[in-house]
């Protein structure tokens, strides 16, 4: 009763803990509810609109749509920072009427042009939500506007829009990306039936996400009722007989595909040229079934595509090759049940097993629902020091639960500890960028002293989720070194969108054992630093990071800013000076010790080493881009260690750093075995250099970077590609080399 008596203290009015009908893998926080009125479907626009825009004014935030049916008459706009959420039957093809939160869409009829009925802005999310369309029928169907569509005019950075477990029954147009400007859009668990286009994605830079999103007939095959076997058919021969396309992609660079199925569409996936230029991307394990044409490929850029384990089946063709055509696209352990492509100077068919699977975890979450607001506790944005406060209301939580953060900019002259069974959580409901605020914690101690207390410890199975991170008195230029942000003190803790601006050091799940850790999309700027993980013997999970620059530089308005020192002479200029100094100093994702490791859908742009392995490892990278690195994946293992790597896309760089520069590069230590699949590189630098006494293995790749260097160990090269002609493609001065195909230079 004592303890009841303290929870209900500790949470701030209006924020609550949600009791769901339907099972979720969260906590699910929200700072408003509202509620179907009873016994009419009336005009909710309004109403929904308003508590969005009533959270947006707090700062960010949740704003909760219980289950049942809400009728949307007019645009909705899902603000800056702010989620719209409902109740889901996850996991699931059939979704009960009554049971998850239905959007009845009723505005916009004949207008397909029109606004989007969802527009989501930066740092924005429609998570757990049905799209109905009632007055849409296959016997006399009548186009809409886009289901959601990304902002044209935002006010901040046009980052990190989110559709995440939401069902598309009926539309016309699911899911438009672009054609302005945009950046780091995730569409997750996401299943759709659209008569025209199902996703459209344009005029995306670093990078997009496409995480197990199916586009079918499905949906409306089992909503609002189940269909019998004469209507899915006609669904599909109608979708079949139109020009109707599963997913479109103009330019979007570095795209991550992984889980896609596209069935029972005249295209079922297209790449074409954008507004704004042409595509790169990779496709893992991923299906594309009972189409006309399943992958069609009318342009690429040069660095082209890679697919890895993925089914593709087309009535009239697998693989259909534009008129103009003339980039690489990789096709490993891929079947194309009966219609492959031919082998050429565009396409490489690699015709073997694909090993690796796609893994999936669900999250951990915290112990419990008690629900603790830190403002409950003494917290405020307008305080000199937050510390003390932070850490009653966390003390307070010791038993387990959540504590929570209001949006707002807390500055900090002291360290926090998350106790065991915690969760430390912030307004953000899904992936975030430093420019749409948030919940914002911001220290002031610690300058100076890299190797000082870190700001947040988490004791074992603890984290930290929707969180963003902020050094005010750190500049962009000549950065001063800081402790980690956040380390892990034991097994089982976790990192669930949490974002660090510009740190010096990031996180830390090295130092101490950190089995079973859990990292998901973590983001920001780290000068030194960025992640890493060891000492981890089983359930190691890391997905979804991406690190940039430009989380340093795009910032909401008052947040508080440390002037920059004035330019060194003979310096790049200022707007190139954050990437040069990541390329000379940045130790990406580092990972060393970690025998039972997953990686997945990982990225950053400039480093001295983007992602590094040391020590003993068993571990699956599976998508991962380094761009603009001196080293772009570094390997120095301990023997009886193995690195598989699936669908890299590296871009040796040059920089100031000593180092010697490569795309892959494999240090005289080296002992291990490592296997990098269907692999992508570009800019002249090397493409690998083996200085160890270890076995490497590059089995299909495209490369417009440099030579391979062999100068110890052991290197196999299957089905090579490379862009532009060469003397020699190898050049050995020791070591083995299985070269294939390529032409060696002999020592």
């Amino acid at each position: 009763m004592l303890c009841a008596a303290a929870v209900m203290c500790g949470a701030a009015p209006g924020v609550e803990v949600v009791k769901t009908v339907n099972a979720t893998d969260d906590l699910v926080v929200a700072e408003r509810v509202l509620r179907p009125a009873a016994g009419v479907k009336e005009d909710a626009t309004e109403r929904i609109q308003s508590a969005l825009d009533e959270v947006r004014r707090m700062g960010g935030g949740t704003v909760f749509l219980s289950a049942g049916e809400y009728t949307i008459s007019s645009p909705v706009r899902v603000p800056v920072g702010v989620t719209l959420r409902g109740d889901y039957a996850l996991y699931s093809d059939s979704v009960p009427n009554g049971r998850s939160t239905v959007l009845r869409i009723t505005g916009g009829r004949g207008d397909e042009d029109g606004p989007a009925a969802f527009t989501v802005f930066p740092g924005a999310g429609l998570v757990g939500l049905v799209f109905w369309y009632p007055e849409q029928t296959l016997a006399n169907p009548v186009p809409y506007p886009w289901t959601i569509r990304t902002a044209k005019n935002p006010p901040v950075a046009n980052d990190n829009q989110t559709v995440e477990s939401c069902t598309i029954v009926n539309a016309w147009r699911g899911i438009a990306i672009g054609p302005e400007w945009n950046e780091l859009h995730t569409i997750r668990d996401v299943r759709i039936c659209a008569l025209k286009t199902g996703i459209f994605i344009d005029s995306t830079t670093d990078i997009g996400r496409l995480v197990n999103v199916a586009v079918s007939p499905a949906p409306w095959c089992v909503f609002p009722r189940k269909s019998t076997s004469a209507e899915r058919k006609a669904l599909c021969d109608w979708l079949l007989g139109h020009d109707t396309v599963g997913v479109e992609f103009g330019r979007s660079d570095w795209e991550f595909v992984r889980g896609l199925t596209v069935i029972c569409y005249r295209t079922g996936v297209r790449y074409r040229k954008g507004g704004q230029g042409l595509t790169n991307a990779v496709m893992a394990r991923s299906m594309i079934l009972e189409c006309g044409t399943a992958l069609e490929l009318e342009a690429l850029n040069e660095v082209g595509l890679a697919l890895y384990g993925c089914s593709l089946k087309g009535s009239d063709k697998s693989v259909k090759l534009g008129n103009e055509f003339n980039s690489v696209v990789q096709f490993y352990g891929c079947d194309f049940l009966g219609n492959p492509p031919a082998t050429n100077r565009f396409v490489v068919v690699r015709d073997v097993k694909a090993t690796l699977p796609l893994p999936s975890r669900k999250p951990p979450r915290p112990k419990g629902r008690a629900l603790f607001d830190v403002t409950a506790f003494g917290a405020s944005p307008d305080a000199e020091d937050n510390a003390g406060a932070f850490q009653r209301a966390l003390n307070a939580a010791k038993s387990g639960g959540t504590v929570y953060v209001p949006a707002g900019f807390y500055r900090f002259r002291g360290d926090i500890r998350v106790p065991s069974g915690v969760e430390l959580r912030g307004a953000s409901g899904v992936p975030h960028h430093t420019c749409s605020g948030g919940s914002v914690l911001m220290p002031l101690q610690g300058r100076g002293e890299e190797d000082g207390a870190p700001f947040v410890s988490l004791e074992r199975d603890s984290g930290l989720r929707g969180l963003a991170f902020w050094y005010p008195e750190e500049t962009s230029i000549s950065p001063v070194p800081y402790p980690w942000t956040v380390r892990s003190l034991g097994p089982g803790c976790w990192l669930r969108d949490v974002n660090i601006g510009n740190g010096w050091q990031g996180a830390d799940f090295a130092s101490n054992p950190s089995d079973g850790h859990y990292i998901s999309y973590l983001s920001g700027c780290c000068w030194r630093r960025a992640l890493q993980v060891g000492r981890s013997a089983k359930g190691g999970w890391v997905q979804d990071l991406q690190f940039n620059p430009h989380y340093a530089l795009r910032r909401p308005p008052g947040l508080p800013v440390a002037k920059n020192p004035p330019r060194p002479w003979g310096k790049p200029p200022v707007a190139g000076w954050e990437a040069g100094w990541l390329r000379e100093h940045l130790e990406g994702f580092v990972f060393r010790d970690c025998v039972d490791e997953t990686i997945m859908g990982t990225f950053l742009y400039a480093a001295r080493d983007g992602i590094a392995f040391y020590g003993r490892n068993k571990a699956n990278l599976f998508i991962h881009g380094t761009d603009t690195g001196a080293r772009g994946v570094v390997v120095d293992q301990a023997p009886s260690s193995r690195l598989d790597a699936v669908l890299a896309q590296i871009v040796p760089f040059d920089s100031a750093s000593p180092v010697e520069k490569s795309g892959i590069w494999l240090a005289p230590s080296d002992r291990g075995v490592s296997e990098f699949r269907a692999s992508q590189f570009w800019v002249e630098k090397p493409t690998l250099v083996q200085r160890g006494k270890g076995r490497v293995t590059l089995d299909s790749f495209n490369s417009i970077s440099g030579p391979i260097y062999v100068h110890d160990g052991d290197v196999r090269i299957v089905a090579p590609r490379y862009r532009h002609r060469r003397h020699a493609y190898v050049e050995r001065s020791g070591g083995r080399v299985q070269p294939g195909p390529l032409p060696v230079r002999e020592p």
